[in-house]
């Protein structure tokens, strides 16, 4: 009787280490989980660094410059919650020539010439660090640390404002013909008809869709093109509000922003639903060009 006493009364002490040791290793898990090294994945579609300039001059978009380093803990949960999302991965894509700097001066002891010229010009003197620089407006916007993954997205959506508001001032701007002009007289077909159809309360979209001369040249030289942006908020000061939902009806639009090539009267119209690369949204209309300049001419 006395034996089995013992043995109840060290079932609860038992009972009370194995809690404690779960206890620790759950929490160290959490640590691990939070503050190591991530196996997620980053999608960005980073550019290398000596090319980054002169792209994002040539595309006409802020370079965002990621300071980082691989031991550094906030950076490894910036990548697991910002740039291994795949969503918003797609999204840095679209808005900045992105550009990862990685110091290498604890695992090397010094970093190569690129780098060590990077974090002087922009004063990195903390990992994460994130810096935008705009090709068209001088200064940079930043941010220091990781303040969380709400934080950081408004900073990469509030910089991308910033950037493109000031290119939308710039030499790039588009002149399109007057929708006016296709109320009144139609296409005059001596060159495709091309529509860009968009969303009039997401003004940037217009410029942000055809940041480049190249884009400005083409549509300018080789199409006969409109913009037709549909504001619900505007709807009663519209006055072409009735003529643009024929247009839409006519092609059957059902997202925006959806440019529309019409080559000729009764030809089938071409569509271009993801405008994200300029370099593939001039591919496909120097192909429609090319296709149909003989038969315009």
């Amino acid at each position: 009787m006395g034996e089995n006493s013992e043995s109840t009364r060290e079932f609860p002490k038992l009972f009370l280490r194995l809690a404690l040791v779960s206890y620790i290793l759950l929490g160290g898990g959490y640590l691990a989980s939070k503050y190591l090294p991530s196996k997620s994945h980053d999608l960005v579609k980073w550019v290398e660094i000596p090319t980054a300039l002169k792209k994002s001059r040539t595309l006409n978009k802020p370079i965002l410059y990621l300071f980082t380093a691989d031991w550094c803990p906030p950076c490894n949960m910036m990548k697991k919650e910002v740039f291994a999302d795949s969503q918003f991965a797609g999204t840095v894509g679209q808005m900045f020539v992105p550009v990862k700097v990685v110091d290498r001066q604890k695992e090397q002891g010094s970093n190569p010439k690129e780098i060590e010229e990077l974090q002087s010009e922009y004063d990195i003197e903390a990992f994460p660090t994130l810096i935008v620089a705009s090709p068209t407006r001088a200064g940079t916007k930043r941010l220091e640390g990781y303040p969380g993954k709400v934080a950081t997205r408004k900073f990469l959506l509030d910089s991308s404002v910033w950037a493109i508001t000031s290119a939308m001032e710039s030499p790039f701007k588009l002149d399109w013909r007057p929708v006016e002009a296709l109320q009144k007289d139609g296409p005059s077909y001596k060159k495709p008809l091309l529509l860009f159809f968009l969303d009039g309360s997401k003004t940037l979209n217009a410029y942000a869709s055809f940041p480049t001369e190249e884009l400005k040249k083409v549509l300018a030289e080789d199409f006969e093109s409109y913009l037709i942006s549909v504001d619900k908020s505007e709807k009663d000061k519209d006055k072409f509000w009735q003529f643009k939902q024929e247009l839409i009806e006519e092609y059957r639009i059902d997202r925006f922003p959806t440019l529309v090539v019409d080559p000729a009267e009764k030809a089938i119209p071409h569509y271009l639903f993801n405008l994200s690369d300029p370099e593939d949204t001039l591919m496909f209309l120097e192909n429609i060009a090319d296709f149909t300049g003989v038969e315009n001419q």
